[in-house]
């Protein structure tokens, strides 16, 4: 994810953090109180930690339903992901250091030495990963290419770990066999869902129309089965084959604008970001799609009776084109400001100021070109002027959202008074 302020989880995080922690520590813990060497204990403690981290970062981006709610929606499970990910990474590196400074214990394994050999394999997999990562301009195809090698590194680091636990400590073999069994699991699910042979639903595109500049609007029709999303929710779509169009096959969020819950359709609005949607507007109706979903929670706090402020940068207006066509619509009394480059740009515009024009509470302000954050929030209270007392919801780039959720915090705005999400992932 891009470097702004991280999302914060207030319910998993702390209790995944806490299993986690107490499960790699207190066992080597127990024994160094008992009179075992310090060193030996700190190696497997390193150990120990990165494959439960690691088998969590695995489980965490298979999208699990209770998860996500538990999270407070997807885009902090995707978070917390990165961290587990990014701790595994750095435990794994602090693993043999000890073994450097305990002139007893074997660094470099023989040529029969196979435990030890998987894990210098899994340690020099994943460096080079993550050097290939950082150093080399990766376009999101290869970047999943290069990220396929973590899952033999996993393989061969669970491994390492299970035979090398000592025969006297079955808790440490438990855990590191826990942590490779639900590892393998959670690959195993996340190549069939990238198949879409797991938790989608076969969809077909109806219809097609281009907006605006760059942007493609999709109507989706089910073939049996359908989702039933909510206002402000999304969807994971990977488009395949039309008679003409070749699609990427890969799921990629999008948030829908609008549907139809007796027929099972519902519109999306693409707009070209990236190597996948960046051909979309050659779709064609008859293109074969797969759906998993609905996701997200990020409207379901609104309360209908208290005047509403929504803030939406780009294509972060698609939650609120959503919201305020729903019948009845999610909020009576609302402000919408709606960020853009050009009139051209604006995803949904007409859609809007005819909404805004049938409801005389809705009022739509609508500011074009690149504004800084103070600009932003000196025009909302020039026409909001009771801005600090409302419900606010923000949707857009990360500076956007960060910047203003800043700014609204300088001026005295509850933080309960402050809902987001970030629009980097979708």
């Amino acid at each position: 994810m891009p470097q702004s302020r991280a999302p914060h989880s207030p319910r998993l995080a702390p209790a995944l953090a806490t299993v986690i922690i107490l499960a790699s520590i207190l066992p080597g813990a127990l024994r160094v109180g008992s009179g075992a060497p310090l060193l030996p204990e700190a190696v497997r403690l390193l150990g120990l930690a990165s494959l439960l981290l690691w088998a969590a970062s695995l489980l965490l981006m298979l999208r699990l339903r209770p998860l996500e709610e538990a999270a407070g929606g997807l885009d902090r499970l995707y978070y917390l992901h990165h961290v587990c990910g990014s701790m595994a990474y750095l435990c794994l590196l602090a693993h043999p250091v000890p073994l450097f400074l305990s002139a007893s214990q074997r660094i470099l394994p023989g040529i029969s030495d196979w435990p030890l050999m998987a894990g210098w394999a899994a340690l020099l997999l994943m460096m080079a990963m993550m050097l290939a990562t950082f150093l080399l301009p990766l376009r999101y195809a290869r970047w999943k290419q290069v990220h396929a090698v973590s899952a033999p590194a996993f393989l061969l680091a669970g491994l390492h770990g299970i035979v090398l636990a000592p025969g006297g400590y079955p808790l440490d073999r438990f855990l590191a066999a826990a942590s490779l069994l639900i590892g393998c699991g959670s690959l195993v699910v996340r190549y069939l869902m990238e198949g879409g042979r797991v938790r989608s639903l076969p969809y077909r595109v109806e219809q097609v129309m281009h907006p605006a500049t760059a942007v493609t609007e999709l109507v989706l029709s089910p073939d049996r089965l359908m989702v039933r999303p909510k206002p402000g929710q999304f969807v994971f779509v990977a488009f395949f084959e039309g008679r003409n169009f070749h699609g990427c096959g890969e799921f990629h969020p999008f948030t829908v604008v609008s549907s139809d819950p007796g027929s099972g359709r519902f519109t999306l609005l693409v707009k070209a970001l990236g190597d996948c949607t960046g051909h979309m507007c050659d779709i064609e109706p008859g293109t074969r799609a797969r759906v998993e979903g609905p996701y997200g929670n990020f409207l379901a706090t609104i309360d209908a009776a208290r005047p509403q402020l929504w803030i939406a940068g780009g294509i972060g207006i698609t939650p609120f084109i959503s919201a305020a066509a729903a019948h009845p619509p999610a909020a009576e009394a609302v402000d919408l400001f709606y960020l853009s480059g050009s009139p051209e740009e604006a995803v949904g515009l007409g859609q809007l100021q005819s909404l805004a024009e049938r409801r005389h509470r809705m009022q739509l302000h609508c500011l074009y070109g690149r504004h800084d954050i103070a600009t932003v929030w000196q025009e909302i209270t020039n026409h909001v002027p009771d801005a600090k007392a409302r419900q606010i919801f923000m949707c857009g780039p990360p500076a956007l959202v960060d910047g203003l959720r800043t700014t609204l915090l300088q001026a005295g705005v509850p933080q309960a008074n402050i809902h987001s999400e970030r629009f980097d992932f979708r």
